[in-house]
């Protein structure tokens, strides 16, 4: 098993580098800067505000912010209080969104008519974080950030990917998250030196949040930055690394070499078929998971919840294979598997082949029955300039025909995409009926 003792969690591993480190940077965004005393005095502040505006333990506090280090700051006071958070995305500001009413609290930087409508708000500008009074951290700041929550409570509401056009939620426990920390420390050889942090997405990935706490825990600076501005960041703080991309089982294995992967050891896999049955080593199907990193399960969706968290197991979405014990090969999803015929061909390396071809920002390859009954499979590139169609489709031709014979292609200048920005493939094959 991994080691997770002694892992601060949140504003619980600020507190110690305030003390120890005060003058170093926590958080860096465009040209502001916060030491890790400065970002302890804010949090403690931020979580005053909010017991004063009626958080209590065990409510639900929806943040957004449109700068990151403000949408950090009460996230982490609402840690202190013992609060669930959950980082929301434009449509759950309206007052009459699936979430809004959930929340307990709505937490934002900029006042709205539908959220004003909310009972509980707070408004966290950075005029408000400058205003807060100051508080010394050789005590009051850091004895206040050392409260936690206890270890099966639920810590961080996130969303699924959105990719199938139905919005799931999940719950991560304290315990979870300090297993997905301890497995991203033990992934990464316990080297702190490669624990900065650079973020060009939003707190509504979950990877966002988890990949900032590991870089607190050791003390060093989470950067947030544009798109444009990611590798002039990245150039100025060496020693940082990509993120992880997490779902609801978190990871389960380290890669050794393409495409096998070691399954943790504190992680175990097996492969079903349709029915549940187990199958055999080195016959694919689809993967399920049992670890201690696995969210609570899908909130507020009892049906959802019983169909993939079975007797402590998470049914994912995703095929593979388990070649020997302990080792384990993703083929693709479930969705992204082609059903042509009686041939089953996943899309992930057509895809990748297509994303080559100069001038295609994206891809999509899924399989839809035509009028008779019969799956054909369609080819749909994200491309910014028309007058490339007819090159990209003379590169394309090659491609798609090494693992299947016919095909359409569509073109596009963007794809439908969920809020973490992947292809929604379910408005994709919605366009295919459309036009039938």
């Amino acid at each position: 098993m991994l080691n997770t003792e002694a892992i601060p969690m949140g504003a619980q591993a600020v507190a110690p580098w305030a003390n120890a480190t005060p003058h170093a940077v926590a958080i860096t965004e465009g040209q502001d800067s916060y030491t890790y005393e400065t970002f302890a005095s804010r949090i403690a502040q931020a979580a005053a505000m909010s017991r004063s505006a009626g958080l209590r333990q065990g409510m639900i506090v929806g943040t957004r912010c449109d700068a990151q280090y403000l949408h950090f700051v009460p996230i982490l006071a609402s840690e202190v209080i013992r609060g669930t958070h959950f980082s929301m995305a434009p449509s759950d500001l309206m007052f009459d969104s699936e979430l809004s009413d959930r929340c307990d609290m709505m937490c934002v930087e900029t006042l709205t008519e539908p959220v004003a409508k909310h009972p509980r708000v707070i408004v966290v500008s950075r005029a408000t974080i400058g205003e807060l009074t100051r508080l010394r951290t050789d005590g009051t700041a850091t004895t206040a950030l050392e409260a936690c929550q206890t270890q099966d409570m639920i810590v961080r509401i996130a969303t699924t990917s959105c990719t199938t056009g139905h919005r799931k939620f999940v719950g991560n426990t304290r315990r979870s998250i300090q297993h997905i920390v301890a497995g991203a420390r033990y992934a990464l050889k316990n080297n702190r030196d490669r624990h900065g942090f650079v973020s060009m997405y939003r707190f509504n990935l979950i990877g966002t949040y988890l990949d900032a706490l590991l870089a607190i825990g050791y003390g060093m600076t989470v950067a947030y930055c544009t798109k444009e501005d990611f590798l002039p960041t990245l150039r100025r703080l060496p020693s940082c690394r990509t993120m992880l991309l997490l779902n609801e089982a978190s990871f389960v294995a380290l890669m050794d070499h393409d495409p096998v992967g070691t399954i943790l050891p504190d992680a175990e896999v097996k492969i079903v078929d349709d029915m549940m049955r187990t199958r055999n080593t080195g016959e694919p199907g689809i993967i399920m998971i049992r670890s201690p990193r696995l969210v609570t399960g899908y909130l507020w969706d009892d049906a959802l919840d019983a169909e993939y968290f079975i007797d402590g197991w998470f049914r994912s979405s995703d095929i593979g294979v388990i070649p020997e014990p302990g080792k384990l090969i993703v083929i693709g999803r479930v969705d992204d598997i082609l059903n042509i015929g009686a041939l089953k061909v996943a899309a992930f390396p057509i895809e990748e082949g297509i994303r080559s071809i100069g001038g295609v920002a994206g891809t999509v390859v899924l399989n839809a029955a035509n009028t008779h009954g019969v799956d054909e499979a369609h080819v749909f590139i994200e491309r910014r300039d028309p007058a490339l169609d007819g090159r990209i489709d003379q590169a394309l031709v090659a491609l798609p025909r090494r693992h299947v014979t016919t095909f359409a292609a569509h073109h596009a200048t963007r794809f439908p995409r969920a809020p973490t920005g992947k292809a929604q493939r379910d408005r994709l094959r919605d366009r295919l009926s459309q036009k039938a």
